[in-house]
C-alpha cells in the first residue's frame, strides 16, 4: 500500500490577494459606520467606547479629528480617511487602510501616519501572507469595538447605519453588519477556510420540481 503524504504547501497567492481585497472592502464600509458613530445623538460612540479624541491640528488638513487607543502592543488610530494599527517598536510592521487607495498596506514605525500626507517611505513591502498576520490586531479591535457599539447603542443601530450607507450615491455595500462581524470572526479563526463575501451573498439557485 502506498503511503499518503500530506501537503503543507502555502496558500495560493491568488487566494491571499483575494482575502486582502475582501478585508479592505469590509474596512471601507466600516469607515462609513465610524463616521455615523461620531455623530450619534447620545454622544460620540468612539469616545464613549474609550478612544482618545485628538482635534485636527491643521484647519485645512485632511479628515476629521483623530481617535486613538492602545491595543495589543501598539496603537489604533483612525480618522475620516485612514485607520491603522501601529506596533510598539519602530522596526515592527503594522497595517493601515487609506480610504483613497482602497487597499490594505503594511506600515513601518510606531507613530501614526500624518493625515493627508501618508509618508510613503514608511510603507512596507512585506508579502501578502505577512500582511494577513499584521492586520490581525486591527481586526480584533474592530470586533471588540463593534461589541461595545451594540452595548452602547442597541442591537439595531448598526443595521440603521448600513441602511443609510445603502442609500448613498455610489455606495459599495459589503456584507450586512451581522454578516460582516461573523466574517471577520471567521477570518481570525481560520483565514484559510473563510468564505468569500460574494459566495455568502450569492443566492442559491431555485430547484425546479421534476415533472
Amino acid at each position: 500500500m502506498k503511503s499518503i503524504i500530506l501537503s503543507d504547501a502555502p496558500r495560493p497567492q491568488s487566494r491571499t490577494r483575494s482575502l486582502l481585497r475582501d478585508l479592505a472592502n469590509g474596512i471601507g464600509q466600516q469607515m462609513f459606520f465610524w463616521g455615523c458613530d461620531v455623530r450619534h445623538a447620545q454622544g460620540n460612540l468612539l469616545v464613549r467606547a474609550g478612544m482618545q479624541r485628538l482635534a485636527r491640528l491643521e484647519a485645512k488638513g485632511e479628515g476629521s479629528s483623530r481617535y486613538r487607543m492602545a491595543w495589543e502592543g501598539g496603537l489604533i488610530e483612525l480618522h475620516s480617511f485612514c485607520v491603522g494599527w501601529y506596533p510598539d517598536g519602530s522596526s515592527h510592521h503594522g497595517a493601515i487602510f487609506i480610504r483613497g487607495k482602497e487597499r490594505l498596506q503594511g506600515c513601518l514605525g510606531e507613530s501614526p501616519l500624518t493625515p493627508g500626507r501618508y509618508e510613503e517611505d514608511r510603507f512596507s513591502s512585506e508579502c501578502s501572507d505577512e500582511l494577513l498576520r499584521t492586520v490581525r490586531p486591527l481586526i480584533t479591535w474592530l470586533l471588540a469595538y463593534e461589541a461595545q457599539v451594540e452595548s452602547l447603542a442597541g442591537p439595531h443601530y448598526r443595521q440603521d447605519c448600513w441602511m443609510k450607507y445603502l442609500s448613498k450615491v455610489g455606495a459599495r455595500p459589503w456584507l450586512s453588519p451581522a454578516q460582516a462581524v461573523a466574517w471577520f470572526q471567521d477570518f481570525l479563526e481560520c483565514p484559510e477556510k473563510v468564505r468569500r463575501p460574494r459566495e455568502i451573498l450569492r443566492r442559491p439557485r431555485a430547484i425546479r420540481p421534476r415533472l
